[in-house]
């Protein structure tokens, strides 16, 4: 691992150069991926049931994680993952201040006119072009209808397809055959699968990114993948290691319209790394020089917000440094991270109101300590002392201000925390090693995993996730020599399918009884 000394940030500046994209997107490809979602959409209906709208919250996000746009769902982030948080009843809930009718119309993120889109908050003279808003703390967040993703769609998140084949209620490993994960390969460099990001409106559809081997899809809640990075630039995708990745989290996307990727290449052609035609081809913006005291490219962590799919914030690898683009990743502004951290992953708080979200964040560093800002990195303030192992960290949302973070070195030593009021004040859950926390509409699971190529004890944990304090062990499978680097929740109606990448271990999948 690279070590560096903490040192204060240079004046912000932007960076923009955006090579290798088509500008066009055709639709062939994504009708046959898709077969018969264009008849199951015009079906839709606007009921909105609580499975439905659990049915596709992706735990990732960083970055994510990690998508759950529109405020109907709980969702986990870090790790590349994005998204939401609000449940049933919640902020998302008919009615509710995501519900239909309410702001955010179409021509959002990633939509003509949107923030992401040409016209859009990114353009000349927007809130994310060139000479806007460069100061220290996040300012240019499109809060109007054009700049939020959409929530007036029939049913947000989409309706299953099909049902998951399998066994409930065990653990499969449902790594293709076709991946290596021998530490060995690639000189050395293969630390396996990464993040894992359920496509927010095909809760059959998620997408999983590996080390030196691309962007791979399935399209059947996880029982087959098929590698799809074939298009431009997959070459330079496949030449690094993915540390981390993101969606846009617009829940309103039309089903037949393939999602806007995000990711990252450590080891390889460093930048941000964007697919507009879900993960097909790929183009590559430069980070502004300035963006970290140093490695100014190799940024580690993607958090997507969940109410702009084009507002994004990212971290950098050993490293001091913080980034915001509201425009798609187009544009970036140097912001100021909340200590001399490294290897950070930021999250979007999500408190229900799209306001207040853009600009609440939480951080978790591989030094330091676990921080918290209300006014878009303008001032942080120490919330815990957690810190996260070497290469991931992902936090789980509960909606109604309860928030998991997992991580060692709290107040009251490693374990998982939990937070009522949005991050504010934290409360240990559970002792024992974890670094990644998801949940279900029923229960809570925790694990433990780092970046290397050997072996680690994946300490398997769950707990009901009302009251979310009872936890007990899980037995992990054989072959589960490692925990989630990065793990989302899908549903097909019937049953919650968690999906997770463990790095070396490869992809597993665990159907909810």
């Amino acid at each position: 691992m690279r070590r560096v000394l903490a040192s204060s940030l240079s004046s912000p500046r932007k960076g923009g150069i955006v090579d290798g994209l088509p500008a066009f997107v055709t639709k062939t490809q994504s009708q046959k991926e898709r077969g018969s979602s264009a008849s199951l959409h015009s079906d839709m209906t606007t009921t909105f049931t609580k499975t439905l709208l659990l049915s596709v919250c992706v735990l990732s996000g960083s970055a994510t994680v990690g998508a759950c746009g529109g405020g109907n769902s709980p969702i986990a982030t870090g790790g590349g993952a994005a998204g939401q948080s609000s449940q049933p009843g919640g902020s998302g809930a008919p009615g509710g201040s995501g519900a239909p009718g309410g702001s955010g119309a179409p021509g959002g993120s990633g939509a003509p006119g949107g923030s992401g889109a040409p016209g859009g908050s990114g353009a000349p003279g927007g809130s994310g072009a060139a000479g806007a808003n460069t100061g220290g703390a996040s300012g240019g967040v499109d809060l109007s209808p054009a700049g939020l993703n959409p929530t007036d769609c029939a049913m947000p998140g989409g309706t299953p397809i099909g049902t998951a084949t399998g066994t409930p209620g065990t653990w499969q490993n449902v790594t293709p055959k076709e991946l290596t994960l021998e530490g060995s390969m690639f000189n050395n460099d293969n630390f396996g699968v990464q993040d894992m990001l359920v496509d927010p409106v095909r809760p059959s559809d998620a997408y999983t990114f590996v080390c030196h081997q691309g962007v791979w899809k399935t399209t059947d809640y996880g029982a087959t993948w098929k590698k799809i990075n074939t298009g431009t630039n997959g070459a330079e995708i496949d030449g690094g290691k993915p540390w981390g990745s993101g969606i846009n989290s617009n829940r309103c996307r039309d089903p037949n319209t393939p999602p806007t990727l995000y990711t990252l290449n450590g080891n390889g052609k460093q930048g941000f790394w964007k697919s507009v035609d879900g993960g097909v081809n790929w183009a590559r913006v430069e980070l502004p020089p300035q963006s970290s005291t140093q490695y100014p490219q190799d940024a580690y962590s993607i958090a997507v917000n969940p109410y702009a799919g084009g507002h994004l914030l990212m971290g950098f690898h050993e490293a001091v440094g913080l980034v915001e683009s509201t425009d798609g990743g187009a544009t970036w502004a140097v912001r100021k991270p909340a200590d001399d951290g490294v290897s950070v992953y930021f999250t979007f708080v999500d408190t229900g109101d799209p306001a207040t979200t853009a600009k609440t964040w939480i951080s978790v560093g591989q030094s330091g300590a676990t921080f918290r800002t209300s006014d878009g990195g303008a001032t942080w303030k120490q919330v815990e002392k957690l810190t996260h192992a070497h290469g991931c960290s992902q936090l789980f949302q509960a909606g109604g201000g309860v928030m998991y973070v997992p991580g060692a070195d709290g107040t009251q030593g490693s374990g998982v925390y939990r937070s009522t009021d949005y991050g504010v004040t934290w409360m240990k859950a559970f002792d024992g090693n974890a670094n990644n926390v998801i949940g279900t509409a029923k229960n809570l699971y925790a694990s433990y995993g780092w970046a290397n190529a050997g072996t680690v004890e994946p300490s398997l944990h769950t707990a009901p996730r009302d009251p979310g304090t009872a936890w007990v062990t899980q037995m992990a499978p054989a072959g589960m020599t490692n925990g989630a680097k990065g793990s989302a929740v899908t549903s097909d109606g019937t049953h919650q399918i968690v999906l997770s990448g463990n790095w070396n271990a490869g992809i597993w999948r665990y159907i909810e009884p």
